[in-house]
C-alpha cells in the first residue's frame, strides 16, 4: 500500500519497477492518492496496480478492498494449480474435475510476466518430473531467481512450497500411469522421479492413505 505523492520516486514509478521485476511483480500493490481525476487513475492502471483509492477513505474501506484483492489472489492460486496439474497429469486432473470444477478466472487478474513465470515452472517440471536428481535448486535456476526468491514467489502464487509443489506433480503424474495400466509399480515410480520404488510406496500412501496397489485395484471393487 503507497501513496502516489513521495519524493524521489512517486506511487506510479514503484508501481512500473515492481510489474518489470520478477521477484515483486506477483505482490499486490494499492495506491492510495488526492489525485481523483481520470487521468491519474487511467496511469495507475496503466502501471499494473491493483486498486486506486482516493482521499478521504475510511480505514474500514481500506480493509475491505485489501479483502477483496486478497480473494482474489486465493482464486488465482487455484487456477495457477490447475494449470499446473493438467500439464503434468491431464487425464488424472479431468477425473478430478468431476468433482471440483475449475476455477474461473478473469482476465486482468492475470499478470503477463507471472503467467510467464508459471508457464516456465510448468515447462521445467515437465521435463525434468522422471529426474530423481531435480531439487528446488534447479527449479529455481529455470526461472532466473535465487532459491529464496522463488520460494517466496512460489508460495505466493500456488500457496504451495516448491518441495510440495514437486511432491504433488509427481504423485498426480504416479496416479495417472498406475490408471494408465501399462506400467507397474516400480515402473512408475522410476518414471516420477524415485529410484527407490519402496520409498515412492511409502510417499504414496502417507499422499492418498492408500498403496499404490490398492489405488490400481480400487477401480475393480464393488
Amino acid at each position: 500500500i503507497s501513496d502516489v505523492m513521495m519524493p524521489g520516486l512517486d506511487g506510479f514509478g514503484l508501481a512500473q519497477r515492481m510489474r518489470q521485476d520478477p521477484g515483486l511483480c506477483h505482490i499486490p500493490l494499492i495506491l492510495l492518492t488526492a489525485l481523483a481525476d481520470t487521468d491519474n487513475k487511467l496511469e495507475g492502471l496503466r502501471s499494473g496496480i491493483d486498486d486506486y483509492i482516493t482521499k478521504p477513505f475510511s480505514a474500514s474501506y481500506l480493509m475491505a478492498r485489501v479483502e477483496n484483492i486478497l480473494q482474489k489472489r486465493l482464486l488465482l492460486q487455484q487456477y495457477y494449480q490447475h494449470r499446473l496439474s493438467a500439464a503434468v497429469a491431464p487425464h488424472y486432473t479431468a477425473m478430478k474435475e468431476n468433482l471440483t470444477p475449475q476455477p474461473v478466472i478473469s482476465a486482468e487478474l492475470l499478470s503477463p510476466a507471472d503467467q510467464r513465470f508459471i508457464d516456465t515452472v510448468i515447462a521445467d517440471m515437465q521435463q525434468n518430473l522422471a529426474n530423481a536428481d531435480y531439487s528446488v535448486d534447479d527449479m529455481a535456476q529455470a526461472t532466473s531467481m535465487s532459491r529464496s526468491a522463488y520460494n517466496k514467489k512460489i508460495k505466493v502464487l500456488l500457496g504451495q512450497t516448491p518441495s510440495d509443489l514437486l511432491r504433488d506433480a509427481r504423485m498426480k503424474r504416479a496416479a495417472e500411469l498406475i490408471d494408465d495400466g501399462q506400467l507397474n509399480i516400480a515402473e512408475v515410480a522410476y518414471e516420477v522421479g524415485y529410484n527407490d520404488p519402496h520409498y515412492f510406496g511409502k510417499a504414496f500412501k502417507a499422499y492418498y492413505q492408500m498403496t499404490a496397489t490398492e489405488w490400481k485395484n480400487r477401480k475393480n471393487q464393488p
